[in-house]
């Protein structure tokens, strides 16, 4: 053997032979195995294409008048050719996979009347070798536009486009379609841009067009030569904010101004003037904050502020001014607004605060009389913020009425599927069958909310109450079984679904109320259940049935002896007084709950809030 192998080395003829042979077999297994596993399936793909594209011309041949027209085309997708059993399945080579039914057959006539087809098959990783991306348009302007009612709509067209294939296309090739916009009514339309690129794949984007009211024009129409609102008027609301505010009057510039429909909290004034006081901190620390985009859409406001002798000093009211983005009623202007003895600016039965005071510690107030009168500053009372918005916002749905407020393009309402911690202070939102409003965005990412009632039973909507009776000095405490703190985190969290409620360290006040704003000490406190004070955002009278039931406890410390502070839902008026007063009190909840629960429905109101998944 080993004289057979050192002859075949040493015979170079046949050790070439030897090296050809054994190259050609390695390329013949190279071959097949390139055939088995990928020239096969090219083969197989080639074929499926020519099948598809094969029953799509029988299809044209008896239905010769379905052809398009020149310089027209037509598609037909694979799923007809399925549907209609024009074609046996076609499936990626050499699986079960089917091929994707909107795979297409396009047939186009030239000028010269004839007819090209153009193949495009996807099967898994295969896909036909032709263009078949549409060209990307891009237009000038916003997507999204707003328009006046009644104005003339002009489109503001195409600013490129750009196809993959053909490069940069004319934009006088885009075909554009405005006839659906009809600016004779309030509504959404959609302008529709088309254009093809040489191998007829065309692009379609939409342009939606809002026709609605300008906000500062409407208000205009509806106001007499005061420029004030008059009376008990329907078209007197407006949604802003997330927050839901009555119309005043609207200046020579088309800002609006707006107060609050609901009183957002109640402070002491800690002041004969509201400068320096615990209510102007308050407004322009806090609740300027809660607000969405206050920069974007609020503007400077001159408030009369002068200390006034009497209810009809309206001249002296004006005697001293401040200016900010947000103060509160004046004197003068709640006058402006009355006839019949109704103010526009006024609850039915509730006090709410004047900015103009009256010297010797007293500050004016709007009474359920309806008429301006004096209290005493040793009362917690209710705080209804004034605003002024920026002239070039539009009502875009509502009638203006409560019910159904004028709807602004400030904010947009949540989605179904958002998170909760996207959306704004002030909504609504349902949570374990109880109505809630959210008053924060921590960067933890809960969301705080504050109950829109007291806290119920809601297996037969019953106010759920506590007592302070026994409870000398009250101080809210976790471990006390009489105290509320422990009955709210121990008993009532039995009526929440506490699986999405985060424990939190809150803040009580531990010093007197009457203390100013930014003076205030507290302590902290950590629990599920908090809880309303009175510098909480919406902690006061709501607009709910149950909010009337009963006098609401506040969380807030006295330095009394067995004092509470509480309120009385019925004039929305808050009292430091002996807790042996009442027997119990309704209870106002605040708690931090997950930021990533979900929206299901709803639009954040009172009427219609958000509910979750």
């Amino acid at each position: 053997m080993e004289k057979v192998k050192a002859w075949f080395l040493r015979n170079k003829y046949l050790k070439a032979v030897g090296i050809l042979i054994a190259l050609s077999l390695f390329l013949f297994l190279l071959g097949y195995l390139l055939w088995v596993f990928w020239l096969s399936k090219i083969e197989i793909f080639k074929q499926e294409e020519q099948i598809f594209l094969d029953a799509v011309k029988r299809y044209y041949e008896y239905r010769q008048e379905l052809l398009p027209g020149k310089g027209e085309s037509r598609e037909i997708s694979l799923e007809k050719m399925f549907l209609e059993n024009r074609v046996e399945a076609l499936y990626v080579p050499k699986t079960k996979k089917l091929c994707d039914t909107s795979s297409w057959v396009r047939v186009v006539q030239t000028e010269d009347g004839e007819y090209q087809y153009y193949t495009y098959l996807k099967c898994g990783k295969y896909e036909s070798d032709i263009d078949h991306e549409g060209p990307k348009i891009e237009l000038n302007g916003e997507e999204n536009m707003i328009i006046s009612h009644n104005s003339t709509y002009e489109d503001p067209g195409v600013k490129k486009v750009i196809d993959n294939v053909d490069g940069e296309i004319d934009i006088s090739k885009v075909t554009v379609d405005t006839s659906k916009v009809d600016t004779s009514k309030v509504g959404s339309y959609e302008v529709i841009y088309k254009v093809k690129d040489s191998t007829h794949n065309q692009t379609k984007v939409t342009r939606t067009v809002t026709v609605a009211r300008n906000f500062s024009e409407t208000v205009a129409s509806e106001t007499d030569e005061s420029n004030y609102y008059k009376g008990q008027v329907e078209d007197n609301y407006v949604q802003f904010s997330g927050m839901l505010w009555r119309i005043i009057n609207v200046d020579e510039n088309g800002n609006v101004k707006l107060i609050s429909e609901d009183v957002v909290s109640n402070l002491r004034y800690d002041s004969t003037g509201y400068k320096d006081s615990n209510v102007e901190a308050w407004l322009n620390n806090v609740f300027y904050n809660s607000l969405t985009n206050p920069d974007k859409y609020l503007v400077d406001t001159t408030y009369c502020v002068g200390a006034v002798n009497s209810v009809d000093d309206i001249n002296s009211s004006c005697s001293e001014t401040v200016t900010a983005k947000v103060g509160l009623p004046s004197l003068d202007e709640y006058y402006k607004t009355v006839e019949n003895s109704y103010s526009s600016m006024n609850y039915w039965n509730n006090y709410y605060y004047l900015l103009a005071n009256k010297r010797e510690n007293e500050n004016l107030i709007i009474t359920e009389r309806r008429t301006a009168s004096l209290t005493s500053n040793l009362n917690i009372l209710p705080i209804k913020p004034v605003i002024t918005i920026k002239n070039g916002l539009y009502i875009y749905e509502g009638d203006g009425t409560k019910e159904n407020p004028y709807k602004l393009n400030d904010y947009q309402y949540g989605e179904e599927h958002e998170e909760i911690k996207n959306r704004l202070v002030g909504e609504y939102i349902s949570y374990s069958g109880q109505l809630f409003r959210i008053i924060g965005q921590e960067k933890d990412g809960s969301v705080k909310v504050i109950g829109a009632h007291p806290l119920l039973n809601i297996s037969d909507n019953r106010v759920l109450t506590v007592s302070t009776s026994d409870i000398p000095n009250y101080q809210y405490n976790l471990t006390d079984e009489n105290n509320p703190g422990y009955i709210l985190n121990e008993d009532y969290i039995e009526y929440l679904d506490d699986s999405n409620i985060i424990p939190y360290e809150y803040e009580i006040i531990t010093n007197s109320p009457s203390t100013k704003y930014n003076d205030l000490e507290t302590e902290k406190v950590e629990a599920k259940l908090m809880l309303a004070s009175t510098i909480d955002l919406f902690a006061s009278v709501s607009g709910s049935p149950y909010s009337g039931q009963r006098i609401q406890l506040f969380l807030d410390r006295s330095t009394g002896e067995n004092m509470v502070i509480m309120m009385n839902v019925v004039t929305g008026m808050s009292f430091e007084l002996t807790n042996d007063n009442f027997p119990e009190f309704s209870v106002k909840v605040v708690m931090h709950v997950n930021g990533n629960l979900k929206i299901r429905s709803g639009k954040g109101t009172m009427n219609d809030p958000y509910l979750l998944q």
